[in-house]
C-alpha cells in the first residue's frame, strides 16, 4: 500500500493528479467550476441545448408521466418503455430506414453492434 501512496504523492507533486471538479449551475459554454466563472469547452452539450428552456420543460413534462429511470439496465431483459419505441418509430421516419435503435450511450452503441 505505500507504493500507492508514495505514488499519489509523486503525481501531486508533478501536477498530475487528477481530481473531480466541481460545476455549479446549468451547462452551458460558460460554468462556474471549482467556484470561479470559466469557458468550458469540453462538455457534451454540442448543440447548447441543456439549458434550453422548452428542453427543459419537456423533461419536466416526460419526467412526470414516465418518471426519471430507464426501467432498467438492458431492455432485453425488463422490456422496453412504450416512449423508446415511440422515439426510435419517429427517428426512423425523419431518417428515412426502416427501423432505428436507441442506445443509452455511444460506448454501448459501438460495443453493441
Amino acid at each position: 500500500m505505500t507504493d500507492v501512496k508514495e505514488r499519489l504523492a509523486e503525481l501531486r507533486e508533478l501536477g498530475l493528479f487528477r481530481r473531480m471538479r466541481m460545476v455549479s449551475g446549468p451547462q452551458g459554454p460558460r460554468v462556474v467550476l471549482d467556484g470561479r466563472p470559466v469557458l468550458l469547452l469540453c462538455s457534451n452539450n454540442y448543440l447548447g441545448l441543456a439549458d434550453h428552456p422548452r428542453v427543459r420543460e419537456a423533461a419536466a413534462d416526460a419526467a412526470m408521466r414516465w418518471g426519471v429511470g430507464s426501467g432498467g439496465r438492458s431492455r432485453l431483459v425488463s422490456g422496453t418503455m412504450t416512449v423508446h419505441r415511440r422515439l426510435e418509430e419517429r427517428l426512423a421516419s425523419f431518417e428515412q430506414r426502416e427501423a432505428a435503435l436507441l442506445f443509452g450511450s455511444g460506448y454501448l452503441a459501438i460495443w453493441g453492434s
